[in-house]
């Protein structure tokens, strides 16, 4: 089971507009801002409920597996539960030092950052009215402590994934009782007096305590329940994290963002460069197991501070996909740079990969398209030994500024692709950056956690279904106007009668669906005269299974099926059979034939570390094939409805990076330009229709005339 570490510190909701002066309105791009601390806060209580949900399944999964073991005497007992793993390996920022970030950043700018942090409240007014209309910035008392624990946190990543020993981490505590965050003093913490000890209000996080106590009554064996409370420093225990720490994977929920931050300028809502800081970090701190960055840049503004300070380095490989003005147009599209000609300097040419999309409105398919025809084969030859995401959401569809219309899924797909074509081994960074609908930026964090975790797309539907069968078997029927109403946001409707099968189904009755179901797969797999199975049939038998097990078969009277005491079924089956019982109701209505369609059995999907390049490669384009078809036999039905003006700026980008020293040759590197997709399936021609109508009228003409003359 995969843990990712989860890295961020509610300190850094301090960073905020200070108020104006008596007499004085706010600024007009300040009422409210759109990078605000909300955007972390919302991310971070969504990310703690996918977090709950996962550990009920991985609970459930364990204890299923632990009655079988011990029905096999492999096992004494209920062993294994306590030990589940938590998805997420929870730890808060430390400050970057001044050391680390003077690596791309100037000391004197450095120094000028901390300097506002003594400011009064009218000078930081005055300075943010100065620089906002240019260069989009806003300065608080607590800017400088915000920007250090946001670059600090993804240096702490690096450590995390590459095996450093240089984070705290909130001591991690076993099912249910795993601990957040301390929110600290508010202070920086190296021991640097920066004249400001007032008290402050820091936002509160989700403590991280699981709200399932796993026995119904919350008393005995360490059990609790999640109080949902403000973040204190009195229930976490910083511990440094070991190198045999096993998650290779990171995502740090941190603010401000870093992408737009240059060596000695603040512009776009950014201070200090967190990714390209933390990268070249890694270049010189664990020089022996990192040799080769990528950093993939998916905000809709070109990161032009990361391009800036990692131009010349041919050890960092820079992509972005961003918006940008059409070349000789008036029009500005922040911050105005990435245009595909800028592709690295001297050593470092072709280096750095810039798609830029000169039109509003792009969506999955175009970036699919980018990401198959060229971003891959580009990474699959880079070979990169650590991958850094500078994860933004602002490309998104309902994004208050990109005007792109990505999905949630796409950044699911784009995570997953990425991870598949670099390696399952290579260890993996995602840095938040843009991104300013709060309801948005929830669903995509969501998304792109969900691929670290390596879960399957189709978990999110049903880790969202499965909570809101779990609130309803211990609220009743009164919650199903509310379920409905939350379920309808991703295309479904609950239907009470399944809630009801769930409340009174026993663990016993989960096990025998799902045995079922695997028999039943691998008969469609190994017997061709099951084609005409449908999953109706499956369906029935479920019922009558719980049909059986309610007039009390194997139950020992409190709702144990298993008759160990242990479980309480109100709350357990709810979750345990979820995956059987709504992949089997997925699947009725389609093709019998189809194994695909509902059952779809979690599998993983990274390609596993002994393929090769070029195996890895096609596993990543397979990610996308929903989207963009790389295998099409056609290559103008790749992507149907692909817009032109989208393929034009890729291939565009195709050209500038394959005329570089680095990849002229072609050997390594083999790409070429997209054709225009087709906008429809064709129809077939008219000559070929009417031969078709013909033949097929002559065949009918036959039939009769047989017919006429067996009846004489």
């Amino acid at each position: 089971m995969t843990s990712v570490h989860l890295v961020s510190d509610p300190r850094m909701t301090l960073h905020r507009p200070v108020q104006p002066p008596e007499g004085q309105e706010q600024h007009r791009q300040l009422d409210p801002p759109c990078e605000r601390p909300e955007r972390i806060v919302r991310i971070m209580e969504r990310l703690q409920e996918l977090e709950h949900v996962l550990v009920g399944f991985r609970r459930n999964s364990d204890a299923n597996n632990d009655r079988k073991n011990v029905a096999a005497g492999k096992l004494q007992g209920d062993g294994g539960m306590e030990g589940t793993p938590m998805p997420f390996v929870r730890s808060t920022c430390s400050p970057v030092s001044r050391e680390t970030v003077t690596l791309l950043h100037p000391g004197e700018y450095y120094d000028k950052l901390r300097a506002t942090s003594t400011l009064s409240d009218g000078v930081l007014h005055q300075l943010t009215v100065d620089t906002l209309s240019g260069d989009d910035v806003y300065y608080h008392n607590d800017t400088f402590l915000a920007a250090t624990l946001a670059c600090g946190g993804v240096v702490g990543c690096i450590d995390s994934v590459l095996g450093g020993a240089g984070m705290t981490v909130a001591k991690h505590h076993q099912i249910p009782q795993a601990q957040g965050y301390s929110s600290g003093s508010g202070t920086v913490s190296d021991n640097e007096d920066l004249g400001n000890e007032s008290p402050r209000d820091v936002a509160s996080f989700p403590d991280g305590n699981s709200s399932d106590n796993g026995n119904g009554g919350g008393s005995g064996g360490g059990s609790g329940s999640g109080s949902g409370n403000a973040i204190t420093s009195n229930n976490t225990t910083a511990t440094p994290i070991r190198p045999e720490n096993s998650a290779s994977r990171a995502l740090a929920i941190v603010r401000p963002p870093g992408h737009h931050a240059c060596q000695s300028r603040s512009m776009g809502f950014c201070f200090l460069n967190s990714v390209a800081v933390a990268a070249k970090y890694a270049l010189t701190q664990h020089s022996s197991k990192c040799q080769r960055v990528l950093i993939l840049d998916w905000d809709v503004h070109h990161g032009n501070g990361t391009q800036d300070l990692t131009y010349d380095d041919p050890n960092i490989l820079y992509v972005s996909l961003h918006r940008i003005a059409k070349q000789g147009s008036k029009l500005y599209f922040f911050p105005g740079t990435g245009r595909p000609d800028e592709v690295g300097h001297d050593a470092a040419e072709g280096a750095n990969l810039n798609v830029a999309w000169d039109i509003r409105g792009v969506g999955n398919v175009e970036y699919a398209a980018a990401f198959s025809e060229l971003i891959l084969p580009l990474v699959s030859a880079f070979d990169p030994s650590l991958v850094m995401i500078s994860c933004g959401f602002d490309a998104a569809e309902g994004d208050l500024i990109g005007d792109c219309l990505l999905s949630p899924e796409m950044y699911y797909r784009m995570t997953r692709s990425l991870l598949a074509t670099a390696g399952i081994s290579v260890p993996t960074v995602v840095a938040l950056e843009g991104g300013y609908n709060l309801d948005v930026i929830t669903d995509c964090a969501e998304a792109v956690a969900l691929a670290l975790l390596d879960e399957p797309w189709a978990h999110r539907v049903e880790l969202t279904r499965s909570s809101a069968f779990e609130v309803a078997a211990s609220e009743g029927n009164d919650s199903h106007t509310k379920l409905r109403e939350r379920n309808e946001v991703f295309g479904s409707s609950i239907d009470s009668s399944n809630i009801d099968m769930v409340k009174d189904m026993s663990i016993r009755s989960v096990d025998m669906v799902k045995d079922m179901s695997i028999r039943s797969i691998g008969e469609l797999q190994e017997d061709p005269s099951c084609a005409s199975f449908n999953a109706s049939t499956i369906m029935e038998s479920v019922r009558q299974i719980i049909s059986d097990d309610q007039s009390g078969a194997g139950d020992d009277g409190e709702g144990n099926g298993d008759g160990d005491g242990d479980c309480d079924s109100s709350s357990t089956s709810s979750l345990d059979i979820h995956s059987s019982l709504r992949h089997l109701k997925a699947v009725e209505g389609d093709d019998p034939g189809s194994i695909s369609g509902g059952l779809a059995l979690p599998s993983p999907i990274i390609s596993p570390p002994q393929l090769t390049a070029e195996e890895r490669l096609r596993a990543g384009r397979t990610e996308l094939s929903s989207f963009w078809n790389y295998d099409s036999p056609s290559a103008r039905m790749k992507g149907m409805g692909a817009k032109k003006s989208a393929i034009r700026c890729i291939n565009q980008s195709i050209r500038a990076i394959r005329n570089t020293s680095r990849w002229r040759d072609g050997t390594r590197l083999r790409t070429k330009e997209i054709p225009n997709q087709n906008e429809f399936v064709p129809l077939v021609s008219t000559r070929n229709r009417r031969n078709a109508a013909m033949a097929a009228q002559s065949v009918e003409d036959m039939n009769a005339s047989l017919g006429n003359v067996s009846m004489r």
